[in-house]
């Protein structure tokens, strides 16, 4: 998440997306880790102004969180994407309140990794909540208890999932945000294992691309498409991993490519930037210029990708050997100029020329650590331009441009009649620069609700344009979230 989106959080979404975070990051590093310590900073800093005499208390009730008994407000955005996730998380466990004492404000860092990996060990257990308390009263950590998800309350996504077994979603009408969430977390679950040296099968990783194709094939609208404008500053690895493998599953849909092929896009398009877990945080995050060691290390991934598709995916060697080479090519550049260094002249796959303009894209679209702010996607789709022939596949770049439009999907417009709206689809008419939009009104809370969907080729009596565009921007620039709006 963007640090001027945090910023603009109240504590109570704030101690929320840290825990959050916290949850998620100890999956994955190490206590010691500099991601992990910063969670620890963040949630001590958002229990502050938050908690009481009597404690600190977090509960779920109907799809809403209450801190200390007041509810939090909706906002749409960034901010109700966590909340969305941390309460998924919460009532799959069947947890419906956590309360928090004072003695948690004095508690060493160690206790408070301790609390969050037996919050997410509670996720394997049957008596969850139980289990849960018995292990923080024996653990020592009596500054947090917690109490079990009322009845009537929205049932834990274990129940929900046994229902969705005997009346399961059509291929077509899946809810996007449901894909798109479950293939992240399976994603860090690989990677936490592969962190460690752990092997894992791909059979998961081959079922979710699946899911993945059939919604890319039969939903009549792109709205999976939509779902890869979500943009994460802290979660940037992961996300990107499943915004790169949707983008390329598009692309292999305009090029025709066969499901077989398709589901190793998929695969490849996940698995690409595998070999940045063995990467420290640090170096990843760092804002300064990398020194030449660094970014020998840093161009080393894609390597590094490959050998952990080798080493640690358990697959039958005809399948692996499938999606190992991709990975490592989506850095060389179309005409091989970029790394690793190989001297011969063998053209790239045509997955990897997939993954390369994928990758790129979203990158160019994504708020980083390094850069002031991202390029809006015209912007970006205008800099790849400059690399057909060199960095990109001419073609499959083309075909890339005219599937997402001179707007892509997300990108965020002013209007001549001062509104603001985000592209959700791209236009049905041969004139480029006029797709469809959701035009966004604000909410008099510093958000922005939905508003009505129109075509910005639509035409008045006088055969003019009912609205115009006067200028575009990237969605983070206001705080904005296009996959709260566009799914």
């Amino acid at each position: 998440m963007e640090k001027n989106a945090y910023q603009k959080m109240s504590s109570g979404e704030q101690l929320l997306h840290a825990l959050h975070s916290l949850t998620n990051m100890v999956r994955i590093y190490q206590g010691n880790n500099q991601l992990v310590r910063n969670c620890l900073v963040q949630l001590t800093e958002s229990m502050t102004p938050l908690m009481t005499g009597a404690g600190l208390r977090v509960q779920l009730e109907n799809g809403r969180f209450f801190i200390n008994e007041e509810k939090l407000p909706r906002r749409r955005g960034v901010v109700e994407h966590v909340l969305e996730l941390f309460y998924e998380f919460l009532t799959v466990r069947g947890i419906g309140a956590l309360q928090f004492r004072t003695g948690i404000m004095t508690a060493p860092p160690e206790a408070l990794v301790g609390f969050a990996v037996l919050l997410n060990e509670c996720g394997e257990r049957v008596d969850g909540p139980d289990w849960l308390d018995r292990q923080f009263r024996e653990s020592g950590l009596d500054w947090v208890s917690v109490q079990v998800l009322a009845a009537g309350s929205e049932r834990p996504a274990r129940a929900a999932g046994e229902r969705e077994r005997r009346r399961p979603e059509p291929p077509g009408q899946r809810s996007p945000r449901k894909v798109y969430a479950y293939t992240l977390r399976s994603l860090r679950d690989v990677a936490q294992k592969i962190s460690v040296n752990q092997r894992v099968g791909m059979r998961k990783a081959v079922r979710m691309v699946q899911t993945m194709v059939e919604e890319v094939f039969l939903q009549e609208q792109p709205l999976l498409l939509a779902m890869s404008t979500i943009r994460a500053y802290d979660d940037y690895t992961f996300t990107h991993s499943v915004n790169v493998a949707i983008l390329s599953l598009y692309i292999g849909r305009q090029l025709g490519l066969p499901r077989e092929t398709m589901e190793c896009l998929g695969v490849c398009g996940l698995f690409h930037d595998l070999g940045k877990v063995t990467l420290p945080y640090d170096l990843l995050n760092k804002s300064e210029a990398l020194t030449s060691e660094e970014s020998a290390q840093l161009r080393r991934h894609s390597l590094d990708s490959t050998r952990l598709i080798v080493q640690l995916l358990a697959a039958p060697a005809d399948r692996k050997s499938r999606v190992m080479i991709p990975p490592f090519e989506h850095h060389l550049k179309y005409d091989l100029s970029g790394y690793p260094v190989l001297g011969w002249t063998r053209p790239i796959s045509l997955c990897g020329r997939i993954l390369t303009i994928a990758d790129v894209y979203d990158a160019l679209t994504s708020p980083r650590v390094y850069r002031k702010e991202a390029m809006s996607a015209d912007r970006a789709l205008g800099l790849m331009v400059q690399g057909l022939g060199t960095v990109f596949d001419p073609l499959i770049l083309k075909v890339f441009i005219r599937m997402l439009g001179v707007y892509p999907i997300g990108t965020l417009l002013e209007l001549d009649n001062g509104e603001i709206a985000l592209v959700s689809r791209a236009p049905l008419a041969e004139d480029l620069h006029r797709p469809w939009v959701v035009i966004l009104r604000e909410d008099g809370q510093g958000g922005f609700v939905r508003g009505a969907e129109v075509n910005l080729a639509e035409q008045d009596r006088d055969g003019g344009y009912c609205r115009r565009i006067v200028g575009s921007s990237h969605p983070s620039s206001r705080n904005i979230q296009p996959a709260s709006f566009l799914t």
